[in-house]
């Protein structure tokens, strides 16, 4: 299912972790002065997400000094990106040993633990970092997070999201998290009210894709599926690691065509009214009405079924998209189900059936429209992980395509 929650995972703020404290342990001069660049060069390599680099420049620094905390820190921001939690918990533990009232550290800790899906143990961590500073606006926004995820005490969590936000005004996450609590209380009426903090959040960083993800699920929520779409499309441009983005977009795809179905119901109106005209009517005026009323009805469905959808993504990204609309397992059964409705209703008016094959047509359409769409249901509750992983990755070759 659509994953209307939070963006999984710790909330992490470019940079903040990397902060330097001070100068390695003062030794021999020009040793240290060597050493620091090499230092410097783990934070740059960090910060460039090659993590094993910074762990390969990491180990000899760590051999001369296993006694300053700050390495320990790298080191485990370094794991943390390469998703070794387990490594990342025991290098948070060794700084945290050496240095135990260090606020940044439990901050660490919890972001580690969050990440390893241990989410009350994380916020555990971020209650100890509010022990030791009150006013830390990142341990609010990390208990507002971890309690958005679980999806408990929701109460609480916008509270720590608002004084997160009220600490901390400029900064983007206070507003993105703030917005994503609102989500996560679940109503279109929280969704809406979503929407001013997150609309703040990308005004400071329009290039923030945890807020573009949000953006999308509060559209969704909202209803506003084209809006969700091209969202979820700018996450996925911003950050094509995004898991939560790439699992929105196709099932917010498939949404938008099962809304097809209206505007196929809807085109039951002219076809009545051209097939009676052309059966009305004789000679070279019936027939005109016959192919062109036909050629309408066609270009409406395609237009419903097709165009409506492809012409939400970039221009760019619409032949690839339209290729992907065919082949897209959950979407493939809802799109055919309409697809029969819309042919029986373009052979109404080209044939002379006349008012008489009505009836068929409107039940040709709802009995494909209901197939199709209960077709598509039994794909999405029985999917696999390899199904949704090989949807994923279709929709993800649209939106980032290879060089």
């Amino acid at each position: 299912m659509v994953h209307h929650g939070p963006q999984r995972g710790p909330v992490l703020q470019p940079g903040r972790d990397l902060q330097r404290p001070d100068r390695l342990p003062e030794e021999e001069a020009d040793a240290v002065k060597e050493e620091d660049v090499k230092v410097e060069q783990v934070r740059n390599l960090l910060e460039a997400k090659r993590f094993d680099l910074a762990k390969q420049q990491l180990a000899p620094l760590l051999a001369s000094w296993p006694d300053y905390y700050y390495l320990w820190q790298l080191q485990a921001l370094a794991h943390l990106g390469a998703e070794e939690y387990a490594e990342a918990q025991r290098a948070v533990s060794q700084a945290l040993a050496l240095n135990p009232q260090d606020e940044d550290l439990h901050l660490l800790m919890c972001k580690v633990l969050v990440a390893w899906d241990r989410i009350g143990e994380g916020i555990t961590w971020a209650q100890r970092a509010l022990e030791l500073n009150p006013n830390s606006a990142e341990a609010h926004l990390q208990i507002a997070n971890g309690l958005s995820i679980v999806g408990k005490h929701l109460d609480q969590a916008l509270w720590h999201a608002q004084r997160a936000r009220d600490l901390e005004p400029d900064a983007a996450l206070t507003h993105c998290v703030l917005g994503t609590v609102l989500v996560s209380t679940g109503g279109r009426q929280a969704a809406r009210q979503a929407r001013e903090p997150l609309e703040t959040a990308l005004r400071l960083d329009p290039q923030l894709p945890v807020a573009w993800n949000v953006m999308g699920l509060a559209a969704l929520r909202s209803g506003r599926i084209k809006e969700a779409l091209r969202a979820f499309i700018t996450t996925l441009q911003l950050n094509p690691q995004s898991g939560d983005a790439a699992h929105n977009l196709p099932l917010a795809v498939w949404a938008l065509v099962s809304r097809g179905r209206w505007w196929i119901f809807a085109l039951l109106i002219p076809t009545a009214v051209l097939s009676a005209s052309a059966f009305t009517t004789t000679g070279i005026a019936s027939l005109a009405l016959h192919v062109v009323g036909g050629a309408l009805i066609a270009a409406g469905a395609w237009w419903a079924l097709v165009l409506r959808i492809r012409n939400v993504f970039p221009e760019s990204m619409r032949l690839a998209a339209t290729d992907v609309l065919r082949r897209d397992r959950l979407v493939r059964p809802t799109l055919t189900g309409l697809a029969i409705g819309a042919v029986v209703q373009v052979l109404m008016v080209v044939s002379p059936v006349g008012p008489a094959g009505l009836g068929a047509a409107f039940w040709a359409t709802l009995l494909g429209n209901f197939i199709g769409h209960r077709v598509s249901i039994a794909r999405l509750n029985k999917a696999t992980k390899a199904l949704n992983a090989e949807r994923e990755a279709q929709w993800l070759s649209v939106v980032t395509p290879r060089a």
